[in-house]
């Protein structure tokens, strides 16, 4: 489906980690925006050379994903995430999914399908660079946690919750 890339920017060259070592749900395939060769993913959630210093990688999942827990945790060379050709529909857990990626300056939601969420502590903690987020495509309606979500967003001076649904929240 097309409907099921994420697209991130990264900075650095030669070996980039693409995701957080310890996020097990793999892309089906990896390519370097502007090249047609798909690129490996190793153990620890890395590719290897890379030529320029920005790049634009598209990540491809065969599957639909439930759990992005952790996914791009502390990756500091990630500058951009684009999820707008990302399948969300069975997307319930996001907790630490943006953590301590303290370079990261935009996150692009696809704001024509919801994010049904259920735990979302911790998602852009530390995220030091973001300055604005669109989040009303997030259903919060069955969250009972919301837990240090934006703590240590220093950056951050625009921010759409307009559909948060507290009412679960404890």
């Amino acid at each position: 489906s097309s409907l099921n890339e994420i697209f991130i920017k990264i900075n650095g060259s030669g070996t980039q980690k693409i995701l957080n070592s310890d996020y097990i749900y793999k892309p089906n395939r990896v390519y370097v925006q502007g090249n047609s060769t798909s690129y490996l993913v190793d153990n620890y959630n890395r590719i290897a050379g890379l030529q320029n210093n920005e790049n634009t990688i598209i990540m491809k999942w065969d599957d639909k994903l439930q759990n992005c827990s952790y996914m791009f945790r502390g990756l500091n060379n990630i500058i951009e995430v684009d999820l707008s050709k990302f399948d969300i529909s069975e997307v319930r857990i996001t907790k630490f999914m943006f953590s301590d990626c303290i370079n990261l300056k935009n996150i692009i939601f696809n704001n024509y399908n919801s994010f049904i969420l259920n735990e979302i502590t911790y998602m852009f903690c530390n995220c030091q660079s973001l300055e604005s987020l669109d989040l009303s495509s997030f259903d919060t309606s069955y969250v009972t946690n919301m837990a240090f979500l934006f703590s240590g967003c220093i950056s951050l001076t625009s921010l759409n919750i307009s559909n948060f649904n507290t009412s679960e929240t404890i």
